[in-house]
């Protein structure tokens, strides 16, 4: 066959393009993989704010006045001076993975850094808890298409509060949330948000088709939480206290305070309950463990309550890890409605600071919850509940900084380290009584 019948040969057949295949997008970059973000990797994040214009603001709730902004400089003790930011806090956004494909997580953590020496109280927070994203007070989030500039994705609800100082973020701290967005059709997208005065910078990032069978791009129902802070009782007519000079053992008689969700769940990004040294921007991401402890619960179930052993162990092995105060434990029930029936029953309670203590690995809390606690929670049905274990009391936003923790001088030991995080234990399906007849 000559050179001209092989080409009238290869013209007849029928012509078709082939679509490159789509490049798988790259792996998302490592930012707080076991569910706690860690103070270095948010030291590591760049910040871009940008000063809102009041026309911007208009209709939001603004109550505290505007302070001017200038540089400062702040002497440390044997230090040279340190140089602030020109602005009072930083709004950000970071994105660990910028190319997605269609149907997959959209993953965004949203920060606040505060540039001073001092609390930073700020009428407006980004609300994850619940799963439905919501805009609290003085406060947005924009999720835009990148070509058109017009909104796309998930819409925000915008929730106007009239509790004061909806995020309190210690000085030099940071505020950190995790939030899905997505499931989101292929595109290319901008997303930045507001707190107050600032807006971050967007961060553009790009969602692809799938080569092969789409992934349904309905988002998915999240369960909601209730928290409870497990507190000393002291209305209870006996109080038992056991320690052991090893292998401590601390028996307690708590009540159960229904702690507001999204609340609890600001203290815990703040870094409240660690010293601001481990954030949980998301509370269903919470772990068992860190690079310090391990935590395990046994529930023992008796007529007058339910009893709650929480063990902390180190971590590494044969390592001691120490406890500068009694660790503080709270309950997160998957109950919606969990809450308002346990507000009915159960109140506020009488917090006092507990006493500098030196406790160390393995460490059991014994905690006997109060009688009827399941009847709070429902009837005729199981619930899934966890113990959530923080080295310090979180601080809600509605009860500010307690300034009291400032005159405890913590003495840190070099021989072992003092832990400061926050661990969860796994979750167990309790069964709730049968309802009245």
């Amino acid at each position: 066959m000559t050179r001209f019948a092989v080409l009238a040969v290869l013209a007849a057949l029928p012509f078709a393009v082939v679509a490159a295949p789509v490049p798988e997008p790259p792996a998302p970059e490592p930012f707080g993989p076991s569910g706690i973000v860690s103070r270095a990797e948010l030291d590591a994040l760049k910040f871009d704010s940008r000063a809102v214009p009041e026309s911007e603001r208009t209709g939001a709730r603004v109550e505290r006045a505007k302070r001017e902004v200038q540089k400062k400089l702040v002497e440390d003790d044997g230090a040279p001076p340190k140089v602030r930011p020109a602005n009072p806090y930083d709004v950000g956004v970071h994105m660990p993975a910028v190319r997605l494909f269609a149907g997959d997580p959209v993953v965004a953590y949203f920060v606040v850094r505060n540039n001073r020496d001092e609390e930073l109280y700020l009428d407006g927070r980004l609300n994850f808890a619940d799963g439905a994203p919501k805009a609290c007070n003085d406060c947005d989030l924009r999720l835009t298409d990148a070509r058109t500039g017009k909104p796309a994705g998930v819409r925000m609800q915008q929730i106007e509060s009239s509790r004061h100082d909806e995020l309190v973020i210690p000085a030099d701290g940071f505020y950190c949330a995790k939030g899905d967005l997505g499931p989101l059709p292929a595109g290319e997208y901008e997303l930045d948000w507001r707190c107050g005065a600032f807006r971050s910078a967007p961060v553009r990032f790009r969602v692809f088709d799938r080569d092969g069978p789409a992934r349904p791009v309905a988002r998915a129902e999240r369960p909601g939480y209730a928290f409870f802070r497990l507190g000393e009782d002291h209305e209870r007519e006996r109080q038992e206290f056991d320690r052991a000079d090893r292998g401590e053992l601390v028996r307690r008689l708590v009540a159960l305070e229904p702690l507001e969700a999204h609340e609890f769940a600001a203290a815990l990004a703040s870094g409240s309950a660690a010293d601001s040294c481990a954030f949980v921007p998301d509370v269903r991401d919470i772990p068992s463990r860190d690079k310090h402890v391990v935590v395990s619960v046994d529930w023992h179930p008796y007529r007058s309550g339910d009893r709650i052993a929480v063990t902390l162990r180190a971590a590494p092995p044969f390592e001691v890890v120490r406890f500068d105060e009694l660790p503080h434990l709270h309950l997160q029930v998957e109950a919606p409605a969990a809450h308002e029936r346990a507000r009915q029953r159960f109140g506020a309670i009488s917090k006092k600071l507990e006493p500098v203590t030196d406790f160390v690995t393995p460490l059991t809390v014994e905690a006997h919850v109060p009688e009827g606690w399941r009847e709070a929670l429902g009837s005729g049905e199981t619930a899934r509940v966890a113990v959530v274990v923080t080295a310090r009391e979180p601080q809600l936003p509605s009860e500010g900084l307690r300034k009291a923790f400032d005159k405890i001088e913590r003495v840190g030991h070099p021989e072992c380290p003092t832990w400061a995080g926050a661990v969860r234990g796994e979750f167990a399906e309790l069964r709730l009584p049968p309802p009245a007849p």
